[in-house]
């Protein structure tokens, strides 16, 4: 019941009710193009090879546009970036819905474009949900926000699934561009506390924002955080694209019975953002961590080698565990100054993301020696990773000791 009224807190938040809404219009409009429906296109038009080069250019994109977007953020203000970009997103989808794509350049520029300029948007979005807030409430308000796109998720893709069976693409993607630019309403009235770095520093905002990027590797707290979390990615990305290939050739899986388990899968995952909310502001971001990184040691290998019920259990609950991560995100909140916050979470995110290209070349070198090893091999990594979050934790617990004693 408590963190029930917990989570009305934080929709008491101006800021955090307008990003919520806004967020809303953009994953309806977005989520169904995002998830399949721009794969589609490009296979249509330019075969397997541009399906390809398409995953490689966002691939790319994902380890650029947070910390982008986070660095002009900090220059122009987190509202302007937000509304230019939803601009940008609107005009882009116009465009996209009135040309005809018969090359395939051109459709991969769209998409691509689509893709960078929603996720430049994440490190403001955040910054924006959370800044009113106290410590007691940045979990759950990520979690709110994470709740809410996953069932908006969930109805773009019902609805613009029903609507392309019965009408032509154009103007599915045309009703995508119009949704998207009625989000800018709610953007509107999001109030911005932070002075945008240009209006004050001028052009030398420019390079000074560059400099603030020193805090990173200065802070031995953030240092550690951005080891574990590539560490974390590394190791995650071992495995990860080698789940649906383990459920069909090893666990013998039909189509129908994988379609049902992520179904199920994606309940536990809207269940998980509301407990992990609560649990999150209660245990803190570090230990919510250890927490996550302890129960994979002993699900992951267990999913490997368990029989296939009690293994379906365990990818189950590690998909609702995955919510724990959003820890990630509340701890840069709370251990960035305000006017630092939103160049952090870009520069993170995008400087965590390159070990993910590594992780995946180990892995299909441990899939042709031996499937399960995939997922043991991921196991036996992650003992390191709790280690280098318990050290972490303990410089924080020094840092607060020794902090309380100065100002005693």
């Amino acid at each position: 019941m408590y963190a029930l009224k917990d989570y009305i807190e934080v929709l008491k938040s101006r800021n955090s009710v307008f990003v919520i809404t806004a967020n809303a219009f953009t994953v309806f409009a977005l989520a169904y193009l995002l998830a399949f429906y721009i794969v589609m296109i490009i296979n249509e038009v330019g075969g397997a090879f541009s399906v390809g080069l398409y995953f490689t250019t966002i691939t790319t994109l994902s380890l650029i546009s947070p910390f982008l977007g986070g660095y002009f953020s900090n220059l122009f203000g987190r509202k302007c970036l937000l509304l230019l970009s939803t601009i940008g997103l609107a005009f882009t989808l116009l465009i996209f819905s009135t040309l005809p794509l018969k090359t395939p350049t051109l459709l991969l520029i769209l998409a691509s474009f689509v893709y960078f300029l929603n996720s430049l948007a994440s490190p403001a979005k955040i910054d924006l949900l959370t800044e009113n807030l106290t410590k007691k409430y940045t979990g759950k308000a990520l979690a709110i926000l994470f709740f809410s796109e996953t069932i908006i998720a969930i109805t773009s893709y019902l609805t613009f699934g029903f609507l392309l069976s019965k009408t032509n693409r154009s103007i599915a993607i045309l009703l995508s561009a119009i949704i998207i630019s009625i989000s800018l309403i709610p953007l509107n009235f999001i109030h911005e506390t932070l002075k945008p770095r240009i209006k004050y520093e001028g052009l030398f905002a420019f390079t000074r924002s560059f400099r603030d990027l020193k805090f990173l590797v200065q802070s031995r707290i953030l240092l550690l955080f951005l080891i574990s979390i590539s560490f974390n990615n590394f190791y995650s990305s071992i495995a990860s694209p080698y789940v649906i290939p383990f459920l069909q050739s090893i666990r013998m899986l039909t189509v129908e019975e994988i379609s049902r388990l992520y179904t199920g899968i994606a309940i536990a995952v809207l269940v998980g953002y509301l407990i992990a909310g609560h649990v999150v502001d209660k245990l803190g971001s570090i230990l919510s961590l250890i927490l996550l990184n302890s129960l994979a040691l002993i699900l992951i290998p267990t999913f490997a080698l368990a029989p296939i019920l009690i293994a379906l259990i365990c990818f189950t609950l590690l998909s609702f565990l995955d919510s724990l991560n959003i820890a990630r995100d509340k701890f840069v909140i709370e251990n960035v100054n305000p006017e630092h916050r939103s160049l952090m979470l870009g520069s993170y995110r995008s400087i965590t993301a390159l070990p993910r290209i590594i992780g995946p070349l180990i892995g299909s070198i441990l899939w042709n020696i031996s499937p399960i090893l995939v997922f043991i091999a991921t196991a036996m990594l992650i003992p390191i990773d709790i280690s280098i979050l318990t050290i972490l934790y303990f410089t924080l617990k020094s840092k607060s000791y020794a902090t309380n004693k100065s100002t005693n």
